[in-house]
């Protein structure tokens, strides 16, 4: 026991021990060890009592501390604390909510290759952003041929060759983009060498047109190739022969080679049967215009307004071409056909005043069929549809009878049974 902590009633309990027993010697030690003995218990349990007593004053305040806060029940309590804990984690919840979006929005947008999107941001760091898809770029299946290469000119398209005459040319093109980022207009190579070197006399390049792209995967309906019309024979100036010697060239002659840096070079599919050729005017001046140059596509553009189809747009160019022809063989034409068209200025008889072309016509070998042309069948065209300055310097006017065969062109005469207004003379489908 520690005797220096002891209470005043304690000490009074020792002392009336002491004079008790005074000194009595080993006789008394048993007694006064029971009484020390009750003396101890009776402080321990002092001791338990007044620990007891504080524990029980303390729950009495936290008692009436919840009594005071709305004297709940226990299990009012209980849910009072759930709410409590349910309304603080959505609360919570709705912040980070509220941060990842405003994260989000405070990002500026990236112009992906093929959308537009947004690059969210995880655990403070940027996604990796996407890298262009890679446009496939045809290969060429040749690069170079008789000296003209790609290398040499990049705008190498093809080559295109009447056999056994002068024209055997390389042809090249610009398309529209290439010539709205460099600033030249659609007609770049018409007075510049294969090498670009621009020379006013010059014979030019055989160009296609711009607007019709040529690729290994996509074609136009009708590939248009403008050039030259020089004397002796240079560039396109053999074109000419078709109109002065019809029988002659074109026995000779019925047929083109065009070949492009995507086909194989000495494929027979690279040849074009010749059906028809045609001399028109380009200026409203001199009578309505044919404007067979802008058809590069049948499908529909000319035929939107009312409502037509690609085999609309086709026949009405076939039929445009067909009354026009000067000449006429033994070569069909059906829809889906690959046309080429060949075209170059023609001056004479009418001179210079009048800007005219002259313009052949031709379609691609079908899969499969003879690349043999009987030309004992091809004649010329009594009547053909020329335009009004033609009739009023040579006198003169169309019959307006259709000359040719046009079984010859497959299912035209179906279309034109369901078509019975169409004239090849009316501007708005000519135009």
């Amino acid at each position: 026991m520690n005797f220096e902590n002891r209470t005043k009633d304690e000490t009074a309990e020792l002392d009336e021990i002491v004079s008790k027993y005074g000194s009595g010697g080993d006789n008394k030690t048993s007694e006064i060890g029971e009484d020390l003995g009750k003396i101890t218990e009776k402080v321990t349990l002092s001791k338990e009592t007044e620990k007891s007593n504080e524990i029980q004053e303390k729950n009495q305040d936290q008692y009436e501390n919840y009594e005071i806060r709305g004297n709940k029940s226990f299990g009012e309590r209980i849910l009072s604390r759930q709410g409590t804990f349910v309304i603080s984690a959505t609360v919570i919840v709705l912040c980070l909510i509220v941060n990842t979006v405003a994260s989000v929005l405070a990002e500026p947008p990236i112009e992906l290759p093929e959308f537009n999107s947004r690059v969210l941001t995880i655990g403070g760091g940027r996604l990796p952003e996407l890298e262009p898809l890679p446009v496939p770029i045809p290969t060429p299946r040749w690069t170079e041929h008789n000296g003209y290469s790609i290398e040499r000119n990049g705008d190498l398209i093809g080559w295109i060759e009447i056999e056994d005459t002068r024209l055997n040319y390389p042809v090249v093109q610009k398309t529209l983009e290439q010539y709205e980022e460099s600033g030249y207009n659609g007609f770049y190579w018409i007075n510049r060498n294969f090498d670009g070197v621009w020379i006013y006399e010059s014979r030019g390049t055989l160009f296609v047109d711009r607007h019709t792209p040529i690729a290994d995967t996509r074609r136009p309906n009708n590939t248009v190739i403008y050039g030259h019309n020089m004397r002796f024979g240079h560039k396109f100036n053999f074109l000419i022969d078709y109109v002065n010697s019809f029988y002659y060239t074109y026995q000779k002659h019925p047929t083109i080679q065009f070949v492009t840096i995507y086909d194989e070079f000495d494929s027979v599919y690279n040849t074009y049967k010749i059906f028809a050729g045609i001399h028109q005017n380009t200026r409203q001046a001199h009578g309505q215009v044919f404007d067979y140059f802008r058809r590069r596509h049948f499908n529909s553009d000319h035929w939107e307004h009312w409502g037509g189809t690609a085999q609309d747009a086709f026949f009405d160019f076939i039929g445009n071409v067909m009354d026009r022809s000067l000449f006429f063989t033994d070569v069909d034409v059906q829809f889906g056909d690959e046309i080429l068209t060949l075209s170059t200025c023609l001056f004479e008889p009418l001179g210079r005043d009048v800007d005219a072309r002259f313009a052949i016509f031709a379609r691609r070998l079908r899969p499969g069929e003879d690349p043999h042309v009987n030309t004992d069948v091809a004649r010329q065209n009594p009547d053909p549809l020329m335009f009004d300055e033609w009739y009023r310097r040579r006198g003169g006017s169309w019959g307006g009878e259709r000359m040719w065969d046009t079984s010859k062109v497959l299912g035209f005469d179906e279309w034109l049974a369901n078509n019975p207004n169409w004239c090849s003379t009316d501007p708005q489908r000519a135009s």
